[in-house]
């Protein structure tokens, strides 16, 4: 959580949205937000692994394998 308002996309785009959201910073993938609730997968050793949609649920079976898949 930030302590204000950050920006996700554009010109004041925050640090850490640049490296999630941008192949030549994260090495894996473009992935610009879309909308509310997009989800970042962050692996044990804090690299990108994938970006979610927001209409993705967290509940989906894909994501939740995802999930359990870098936890093991």
């Amino acid at each position: 959580m930030f302590e204000k308002k950050i920006s996700v996309k554009g010109g004041n785009i925050a640090p850490l949205y640049k490296y999630l959201t941008d192949k030549e910073e994260n090495g894996v993938i473009d992935a610009p937000v879309k909308w509310n609730y997009q989800k970042f997968i962050i692996g044990k050793d804090g690299k990108v692994v994938s970006s979610i949609s927001p209409r993705t649920s967290v509940n989906d079976t894909e994501f939740l394998q995802s999930i359990d898949d870098l936890l093991k």
